[in-house]
C-alpha cells in the first residue's frame, strides 16, 4: 500500500494541469514522467525502502517531485521547516538518523553535496547528501510502511516526530475529502509551507487531479497575480492570509468570483475578521480543524455565518468527545477515526500502546453549542488561572480583534506573587494608529470591561510591531 501508488492508479485525467507557477504549467502526464526520473535518479544514488530522507527546500514543483519520488521508493520523507534555526537543523538530523538528506541553498552548506537533476525550469539547485547511517530497518511493524516523519511547529529539536504510514495517509485524505470534495476541475490557490501542510493537502488533490497553483513572494502581489491569472476554485489559507485579502486594495471582489470554497485552517478564526471577509468579497470563510496526529476531522460548510467561529460538526468518518466538562460545557477535546497517526518517533512508541481505547487527547479545550457545533476556546496549557478562575485566551483575543485599531492580539498568563497568574494581552495595531500606544491601551481597556467579565480583561496590554509566526503560520505561545 503506497500513496503515490494510490495518486498514479486512481484517476486517469493525466491531460489535467497539475502544478502551476507564474513561469510555467505541468500536466499530470508530465509530473508522472518527471517522477519516473527523479526516482530513478534517487534509487541510483543509493536511497532505499525504509531509509529516512530529510529534505529541506522552498515550496516548488520540485518539492513535490521529489517528495513523491521518495514515497514511491518505500523510503521516508522528513520535512525540515526553511525558518529552522541552524542549531534546529542539525538536531533533527542527529534525532532522526537520516540516511539522506536533499535541501536547496542557502540553507545548508553544498560541501560534498552531489548537484541534482531537476524537472521544471528555472527551479533552484537542489543538492543530495549521503549520511553515513546504513540503517534500513522498518520503522514500524508489517504490513505498515512509514511515509511521513513530521515535527509540530515550535522548537524542532524538543518535538518527538510524528510518525504516518502510508496507510494512514490513504485513510485521512480520503476522509477530508468527503468534506472538501475536491475534483479535476478545481484550481486550488496554495500560499501554506509545504513542509507542515502536504500530507492531507497536496497529496489529496493530486489524488483528485486538480491543479495546484504555487504563489511565490512577495506574497501579496504574487497572490493577487495568481488570482487574477487562473480562475481559482479553492483556497487554502491562514487567518492570515485572509487578513491580507480583506485589507489589501490589490485584491478585488471579483477575483474570488470563481471560488467555491475558501478554508481557514492552522490557527483560529476570529469573527470579526471572518465577517470583514465577508463583507469585502460576499461569501464566508469555511474553518477546519486539523491536527498532525489525526488529519483533517472538522470542515464548517454549514455557510451559515452565525457558525464563522465555530470549526463546524465532526466530520462523517470521526468521533469527538469533551474530557471533564466543566460547568461551561468546555472540556479536552478528544477524537478518533481514520488515518490517526502511527508513532511517536523519539521515544519511539506506537500509538495503541500509548492510546489503547483509540482516543487522542489534543490538549485543546472546546465546546459544543446547541446543533452540535465544536467551537476552540483555547488550549488546555495555555488556560489562565487567576485566583482560581480560568480565562481562555482565545475568548479575550476574539473581543480585542474586534476593535477597529487592531490588526492582531494574543493574550497569555503571567506570573503573578498575589493572583496566580494575570492576563496580559500583546497588541499589533492597524498602521494608521501606530504611534498613538498609550491611548490604544486606555481605549482597549474600556472596550474589554464593556465586553468581558472583570477577571477576564488583560490587566497589560503591550503593543508590538509584530506578532511571531511559527512555520505552519500559528502565533507562537509561550507555552507551546
Amino acid at each position: 500500500m503506497n500513496i503515490v501508488s494510490v495518486i498514479r492508479n486512481e484517476r486517469t485525467e493525466d491531460s489535467v494541469i497539475a502544478v502551476r507557477t507564474e513561469n510555467f504549467s505541468v500536466s499530470y502526464e508530465q509530473l508522472f514522467s518527471d517522477l519516473d526520473s527523479v526516482r530513478n535518479q534517487l534509487s541510483g544514488l543509493g536511497v532505499q525502502a525504509n531509509e529516512k530522507v530529510a529534505l529541506l527546500a522552498e515550496d516548488s514543483y520540485c518539492y513535490i517531485v521529489f517528495s513523491l519520488a521518495i514515497l514511491e521508493l518505500d523510503a521516508v520523507v522528513i520535512p525540515v521547516p526553511v525558518n529552522s534555526s541552524k542549531p534546529e537543523i542539525e538536531t533533527i538530523l542527529e534525532k532522526i538518523k537520516i540516511n539522506h538528506f536533499l535541501f536547496t541553498p542557502p540553507y545548508y552548506p553544498v560541501a560534498g553535496a552531489v548537484l541534482l537533476d531537476t524537472p521544471g525550469p528555472g527551479e533552484d539547485s537542489w543538492f543530495f547528501l549521503k549520511f553515513s547511517v546504513e540503517n534500513t530497518e522498518r520503522i514500524l511493524p508489517a504490513p505498515l510502511r512509514a511515509a511521513f516523519i513530521r515535527f509540530s511547529s515550535g522548537t524542532t529539536g524538543n518535538r518527538k516526530g510524528v510518525v504516518l504510514s502510508h496507510r494512514a495517509i490513504i485513510e485521512r485524505t480520503a476522509a477530508a475529502d468527503k468534506a472538501l470534495k475536491i475534483s479535476p476541475d478545481d484550481k486550488i490557490l496554495w500560499v501554506l509551507d509545504m513542509s507542515f501542510h502536504f500530507v492531507v493537502t497536496i497529496l489529496l488533490f493530486l489524488r483528485r487531479r486538480a491543479t495546484i497553483v504555487l504563489c511565490g513572494s512577495p506574497l501579496p502581489e504574487k497572490m493577487s497575480k495568481a488570482l487574477s491569472e487562473n480562475r481559482i476554485s479553492v483556497i487554502y489559507a491562514t487567518p492570515y492570509h485572509y487578513g491580507l485579502l480583506t485589507r489589501f486594495d490589490l485584491f478585488a471582489p471579483a477575483m474570488l468570483k470563481d471560488v467555491r470554497l475558501a478554508v481557514s485552517t492552522a490557527m483560529k478564526l476570529h469573527p470579526e475578521p471572518a465577517r470583514n471577509f465577508m463583507e469585502k468579497f460576499g461569501f464566508g470563510l469555511t474553518q477546519a480543524y486539523g491536527i498532525i496526529e489525526v488529519g483533517l476531522a472538522f470542515v464548517n460548510t454549514s455557510g451559515r455565518p452565525e457558525k464563522c467561529d465555530s470549526v463546524g460538526a465532526v466530520l462523517p468518518d470521526y468521533q469527538l468527545k469533551l474530557r471533564s466538562p466543566d460547568a461551561t460545557g468546555r472540556g479536552e477535546i478528544l477524537l478518533r477515526g481514520p488515518g490517526m497517526f502511527d508513532a511517536y518517533f523519539d521515544p519511539f512508541v506506537l500509538r495503541e500502546d500509548l492510546f489503547k481505547d483509540g482516543w487522542f487527547a489534543t490538549g485543546d479545550i472546546g465546546k459544543l453549542d446547541e446543533d452540535g457545533y465544536l467551537h476552540i476556546v483555547g488550549r488546555s496549557k495555555n488556560v489562565i488561572n487567576f485566583i482560581g478562575m480560568k480565562i481562555f485566551p482565545y475568548e479575550a483575543e476574539e473581543v480585542i480583534l474586534s476593535h477597529p485599531a487592531v490588526s492582531e492580539a494574543k493574550v497569555e498568563g503571567k506570573r503573578h506573587d498575589n493572583f496566580g497568574e494575570i492576563p496580559v494581552a500583546f497588541v499589533v495595531p492597524e498602521k494608521k494608529y501606530s504611534g498613538r500606544d498609550e491611548e490604544l491601551k486606555k481605549e482597549l481597556r474600556k472596550f474589554c470591561m464593556r465586553r468581558l467579565a472583570a477577571y477576564c480583561v488583560p490587566k497589560e496590554f503591550i503593543i508590538i510591531p509584530e506578532l511571531e509566526k511559527t512555520g505552519s503560520g500559528k502565533i507562537r505561545r509561550t507555552n507551546e
